[in-house]
């Protein structure tokens, strides 16, 4: 593909890593070097914005990750321009001449921003004995309701979007800052509600005073709002639902997104998380343990902050069978013989840096290790499906209750998964009713030509699912209209039609 000044730009490639002096002394006490820099096990690099969206959206990446090198910039979503300006300070606080703290991370936040810490909900984790990832849980209050996350690793509740219901409006409220809208409601305690982030400081801060956790180990994950608010996209959207789950309402505490990045693009997908994207926060040698995720979509990450290394394995029984007897286990030095057998098995070893955007499946067992003392690792993650349809497909396996991809642990419930079908069927009814990719809404200048493929090809992989998940699921069968499942069909004719004007 070309660049946007018409030069053309590398393809996507395989490259053996390079790694820094300073790069190399970073790795020197974590994962085998020979893994790290195995160029079979490297990820795909892609050098432009465009050929990013394209293998993103279009692209099989199952048993993949695909890598934009401080593709952030490109993309227009660098940290300071996603990110509030409290999370950079609270970044810049946790360094430390000894290392860079996440007790120190959420100390900051919870000292000197209280109004955001009362607003904001994460997980705080920590490794046990046996080098399981735990979570330090604060006391539930029984008058809460459970909250309706959609976890990346786990399924908490119920999905926020009711069965046989569409979603309503568009995002109309700027994000000014969660501050200010703390102020509108009044003087906010952190401890008011035991999701805060005051009262997971304090639990965390007692677990490491009894010893039950190290302070090297803490780990946050699924850092985002509690409630969620208008906040709207950075680009126009059709009326109705679509894909984008936080068209309407997104509980982000990110100002902009990967999706905003690709503009309308991102509604060509069965579906797209803008709604519980998730923000994790690691220091040295803590991370998140193996696991595959409660549905088996894709992740599109933002790599802010500091270094990390991602292991992904193939799909099916390989994943399976380390989901079910290495979960949540944290791939920290020293390894364990088990854990180094399971790495060389990986089909990928991902090394990430500050300003990386990538793709990867969370529908596969992947572990992450945060490498490097200067400062804190942060990753956001928004999940997807893909109208590739072998992703598709792939998403269809969620839930399976034998065979290759089924998981005895950790899989979405059959209720909740089928109000997310649900929504993945709202999300196709809007491209019967809207059927050109708008690709002039996205952050960056797309080439003429790569449009009119890139067009084309989402086009025919909307038509193509929709064949398949009537052909391989029930509910697809009972609940995708005719007349829906008609105007898919149709959509190649339109990339046709735009050829002959």
């Amino acid at each position: 593909m070309s660049s946007s000044d018409g030069v053309s730009a590398p393809a996507p490639t395989r490259s053996p890593l390079e790694l820094a002096a300073a790069e190399r002394a970073m790795l020197e006490d974590t994962w085998p070097m020979e893994l790290i820099t195995d160029p079979a096990r490297q990820p795909l690099e892609v050098f432009t914005p465009t050929d990013y969206a394209t293998r993103a959206l279009a692209a099989d990446h199952l048993e993949d990750v695909v890598v934009f090198r401080n593709g952030a910039e490109a993309l227009g979503v660098s940290a300071e321009q996603a990110l509030p300006p409290w999370v950079l300070g609270a970044l810049e606080a946790a360094k430390r001449p000894e290392g860079a703290s996440v007790l120190e991370f959420l100390r900051h936040v919870v000292a000197n921003e209280p109004q955001v810490a009362g607003l904001l909900k994460a997980n705080v984790e920590f490794v046990n004995e046996k080098g399981v990832q735990k979570e330090a849980k604060p006391p539930r209050s029984r008058s809460r309701s459970r909250s309706r996350s959609r976890s990346r690793s786990r399924s908490r509740s119920r999905s926020p979007v009711p069965r046989h219901t569409k979603s309503k409006g568009r995002r109309g409220q700027d994000e000014s800052t969660i501050s200010s809208r703390s102020r509108r409601s009044g003087s906010r305690s952190p401890d008011e509600d035991p999701r805060s982030l005051g009262p997971r400081l304090k639990v965390t801060e007692a677990k490491v005073a009894s010893g039950d956790a190290k302070v090297e180990d803490l780990y946050v994950c699924e850092l985002r709002r509690i409630k969620a608010i208008r906040q709207p996209p950075a680009f126009r959207l059709p009326p109705g639902p679509c894909a984008l789950l936080g068209a309407s309402r997104t509980k982000t505490l990110r100002r902009l997104q990967v999706a905003d990045a690709l503009g309308d693009l991102a509604r060509w997908a069965l579906s797209w998380d803008t709604q519980d994207d998730g923000v994790f926060v690691g220091g040295r040698h803590s991370g998140k343990g193996l696991h595959v995720d409660q549905v088996f979509w894709s992740n599109v990450g933002h790599n802010v902050s500091g270094y990390k290394l991602l292991a992904t394995w193939p799909a099916g029984r390989a994943s399976t069978k380390l989901h079910e007897t290495m979960l949540d286990s944290v791939f920290a030095p020293p390894l364990t013989r088990d854990q180094l057998a399971a790495l060389r098995g990986a089909a990928r070893v991902v090394l990430l840096r500050p300003g990386d955007v990538f793709v990867m499946s969370g529908g596969v067992a992947h572990a992450t290790l945060t490498v490097g003392s200067e400062e804190l690792n942060m990753t956001a993650y928004e999940s997807f499906v893909s109208l590739n349809p072998r992703h598709a497909r792939h998403f269809l396996r969620t839930g399976d209750k034998r065979g290759a991809y089924s998981l005895h642990r950790g899989a979405m419930p059959r209720r909740e998964l089928e109000d997310f079908k649900d929504h993945t069927i709202d999300a196709l009814e809007a491209l019967v009713e809207a059927p050109r990719p708008a690709v002039e809404t996205a952050r960056f200048a797309v080439p003429e030509d790569d449009a009119v493929a890139l067009r084309a090809v989402l086009r025919a992989h909307a038509a193509a699912t929709a064949e398949m998940l009537c052909d391989n699921d029930s509910y697809y069968r009972k609940y995708l209209r005719p007349r829906t499942r008609e105007g898919l069909l149709q959509l190649p004719w339109h990339s046709c039609r735009e050829a002959l004007e």
